[in-house]
């Protein structure tokens, strides 16, 4: 019965995320045909996070009051999502610079324009809007809900799946990989966190670095048809060097207790 009550408010999520803002994207481009393509984005993605809120405040206000912990705003949190964006836009960097030495990555002869102020800072805008609310959704509905009724490893697992599913825009095996990887870590980070900033702070980090580089630098070069890029191979090694530090470091005690010791505690 957990399994498929767990499922049943996965899919419920799911369709509360992507219908909302579909339905938005489709009228506003309609309807607002000059209206920048990265505006609409972000007015549907806010569409698609007030739906998802209001329906937990309304229907399932035990988890909404757990994403409202996740949330919870201070000064401290700031340096948080600082902290994150930059150290994840540093490590990009790092691997684009080494997928340049082993021929990953190849510099473009043109650069693609449309890289003045204003559309750096929407694009910017437009990743910081995706990533809370997909984070909200995915590490944050969904994940507080599985952890309350199956283990945290499973729940991991369940999430990391679904958001890997949830980009059906690729037709290659590597990206999968690295989403699934993705939603490892940042569904390992939230449950010994207690928090989104980290996650929102890396997630936003992570497209907005691989977008920028995609101006200068081909990142889809592939060694191995239908594999994907290669330079998905130093995302994925990345990845994993991130959750293997984090795991190091979350045995430190200046970590506050998980969510799922806190649900135990509190006999949830």
């Amino acid at each position: 019965m957990r399994i498929v009550s767990s499922f049943l408010f996965v899919l419920l999520c799911e369709l509360l995320f992507i219908l909302p803002g579909g339905l938005v994207d489709i009228m506003l481009k309609s309807v607002f045909s000059t209206l920048h393509e990265y505006v609409i984005s972000i007015i549907a993605f806010l569409c698609s996070g007030v739906v998802v809120l209001i329906s937990l405040k309304v229907f399932f206000n035990e988890i909404f009051l757990r994403l409202k912990n996740l949330m919870q705003f201070d000064g401290r949190k700031i340096g948080i999502l600082s902290a994150s964006f930059m150290a994840i836009g540093l490590v990009y960097s790092l691997i684009v610079l080494i997928g340049l030495k082993i021929d990953f990555v190849v510099q473009k002869e043109a650069m693609i324009k449309d890289t003045d102020f204003l559309n750096v800072l929407l694009l910017l805008s437009l990743f910081f809007v995706a990533a809370t609310v997909e984070e909200i959704v995915f590490r944050g509905a969904d994940l507080s809900y599985l952890t309350q009724r199956l283990k945290p490893w499973v729940s991991m697992l369940i999430i990391s799946v679904v958001f890997s599913l949830g980009h059906m825009q690729y037709s290659d095996i590597l990206p999968y990989i690295t989403l699934f990887l993705f939603g490892i870590v940042t569904s390992f980070m939230v449950i010994k966190t207690n928090t989104l900033y980290w996650v929102i702070g890396m997630h936003c980090g992570w497209n907005f670095a691989y977008s920028m580089y995609s101006l200068y630098f081909d990142l889809s070069i592939e060694s191995i048809p239908h594999w994907g890029s290669s330079f998905e191979l130093l995302e994925i090694g990345i990845l994993m060097l991130v959750f293997f530090s984090f795991w190091i470091y979350s045995r430190s005690q200046f970590f506050p207790r998980s969510v799922n010791e806190q649900c135990n505690l509190k006999k949830c």
